[in-house]
């Protein structure tokens, strides 16, 4: 950031892009002038061995019920384990089918945001997420042929080398705020977020949306933005009147 010019910033992020964002925060809290994010993967033997209690927790219990459960999660998963460990195997297949990339792609939206369950035999992504706006995501990276190297970053992000960094078990002390999507994947319970995240600013729990929110509300995830960033900004200027 500092080579484009930017000596303090904020960050917004979701996805695997949020694994970006933890590092910057972590090793460049001092710049980082406010973080928001939905999702909060965290990758260590203490945090990770906890996760399950996120769906019992009472900062979930107490809001809805029938959101993901661990059984959602661990039916779709594996796409994640054939990805950090054979990106360009299956980068070759899909570069060489369109048909065959949009099958992939479609089936992890549909997987981000509707649960496997009998309730939801029939839905389609498409209604949850504008047909317009699943196709440009596709045609992105059928026509640059990225897939094999978007996939590429989940075996240089899920590996024990990384792990070993301890990025995950070391406090950051960036203003952060999370506002999670009732269906987003792999809920952590607060305490672990507040663990990561001292100065954890807002955690909000939506009672809608999955894991591709600003697909699917582009409005209310802007407007979650910028209250992120006006509440960072008064922040700020109460400590240090700038």
């Amino acid at each position: 950031m500092h080579r484009l010019g930017h000596k303090k910033y904020y960050i917004a992020s979701n996805d695997m892009g949020m694994f970006i964002a933890n590092f910057i925060v972590t090793a460049f809290p001092e710049d980082v002038l406010g973080y928001f994010t939905q999702l909060l993967i965290l990758q260590n033997s203490l945090l990770s061995s906890v996760t399950d209690s996120a769906y019992t927790d009472s900062v979930y219990t107490a809001n809805y019920t029938g959101r993901r459960t661990r059984d959602d999660d661990n039916r779709q998963s594996p796409y994640l384990f054939h990805q950090a460990s054979s990106p360009d195997t299956l980068g070759i297949g899909l570069n060489d089918s369109p048909s065959g990339l949009l099958g992939y792609i479609l089936e992890k939206f549909h997987f981000a945001r509707v649960l496997d369950r009998k309730e939801n035999a029939g839905v389609k992504i498409q209604d949850h997420i504008p047909r317009d706006v699943l196709l440009d995501n596709i045609m992105l990276y059928w026509m640059t042929g990225s897939i094999t190297t978007s996939m590429r970053f989940y075996a240089e992000t899920f590996n024990d080398r990384v792990i070993a960094m301890n990025v995950d078990e070391t406090p950051s002390p960036v203003l952060t705020w999370i506002t999670e999507p009732r269906y987003e994947i792999s809920p952590h319970p607060h305490w672990v977020k507040k663990t990561k995240f001292p100065n954890l600013v807002s955690h909000k729990i939506l009672n809608f949306g999955g894991h591709f929110l600003y697909y699917e509300f582009p409005d209310v995830y802007a407007n979650e933005v910028i209250s992120a960033v006006a509440a960072f900004r008064k922040i700020h200027i109460s400590k240090n009147g700038l």
